[in-house]
């Protein structure tokens, strides 16, 4: 009864004093239009956050380094659609738990990377490439493993509005990047005999590994290195035919009968190549050059049984091509 009368009274007090209506009316307005805002910006960032994980090797992308200040960390690195100006496309980055569902969206400014655009110079400019990509360091949980993905934003022919999104294929765990899940990966034996191996693991570059086929694959100094474990099955008559091909954004540069292909074929016989100067055991190693001629933006390996026509295995993967 005493909370009718009350409301009663203010209600009189509302329609005998223009002050309070305005007053009333302002606040109002204000809680509706800041409701709205929010949530407005929630549905935004919704739609932001929207994306499909895609197997995309035309997303050419690295995250060269991590570093820490005060209570941030910052991802530094380069993504770009192959074939799409960098002034046309937007990048976005963030962290996806490998064991939960839980995603971290980061802060991201494009930066300007003329040694990308002079690397992989073509027809399309390259230049707006370069991300520097912050978030919260107490986001990151204890020895929690996080995956990095990145999108490419970009407008088709017809205007329509693209997303391309990708794992980098790289991870982040207790406040460091590494190429590989350190959870889940089978580490190298990193007491051989060979100082090249050892140098190899410690300080290369992975580009594939897988347990079943028994073959790791690293980029170091210039060289790819094939290192087979003692479950990879090599042919018997010692022809293990690796697939190495290359492709590029400078076509025009490839060697004059390649230009057709649009590629570069580079592949080998295992056994052809294999390092023998030091005991690798219990690997074999196998040693090819990068070349440098011109640009790389993919390269494709596997083994290619030349008796059946067929791939035994195969996948695509990306350089550390910008020092």
């Amino acid at each position: 009864m005493e909370s009718n009368n009350q409301k009663d009274t203010f209600f009189n007090k509302l329609n005998n004093n223009l002050k309070l209506q305005f007053i009333f009316f302002i606040s109002v307005s204000t809680v509706l239009i800041l409701t709205f805002f929010i949530i407005n910006h929630l549905i935004d960032t919704s739609k932001f956050r929207t994306y499909r994980i895609v197997d995309d090797i035309k997303l050419i992308n690295s995250v060269e380094n991590m570093t820490l200040e005060k209570d941030k960390f910052l991802l530094k690195g380069y993504a770009f659609y192959n074939g799409i100006d960098t002034n046309e496309s937007n990048i976005s980055v963030f962290l996806k738990s490998v064991t939960y569902d839980k995603e971290i969206w980061l802060d991201v400014e494009q930066t300007p990377r003329p040694d990308v655009n002079s690397y992989y110079k073509c027809d399309y400019n390259y230049e707006n490439s370069g991300f520097l990509a912050t978030g919260k360091t107490n986001k990151l949980k204890t020895d929690e493993c996080y995956e990095v993905f990145i999108n490419i934003d970009y407008l088709n022919p017809s205007n329509a509005k693209i997303r391309r999104t990708v794992s980098s294929n790289q991870y982040i765990v207790n406040n460091k990047l590494y190429d590989y899940n350190p959870f889940t990966f089978d580490k190298p034996d990193l007491n051989v005999k060979s100082d090249l191996l050892q140098d190899v693991f410690s300080n290369g570059k992975l580009c594939f590994y897988q347990s079943d086929i028994g073959m790791y694959v690293y980029q170091h100094n210039g060289k790819l290195y094939w290192i087979a474990t003692p479950d990879f099955n090599f042919n018997e008559d010692n022809s293990t035919y690796i697939v190495y091909q290359l492709h590029t954004s400078q076509v025009e540069k490839l060697p004059e009968h390649r230009i057709q292909f649009k590629f570069d074929n580079l592949d080998f016989i295992f056994e052809e190549h294999e390092y023998t100067d030091i005991d690798t055991t219990p690997y074999r190693v196998a040693i090819r050059d990068i070349p440098n001629e011109y640009s790389i933006t993919y390269f494709i390996t596997g083994v290619y049984d030349t008796v059946n026509k067929e791939w035994l295995w195969k996948d695509t993967f990306h350089f550390n091509v910008i020092n």
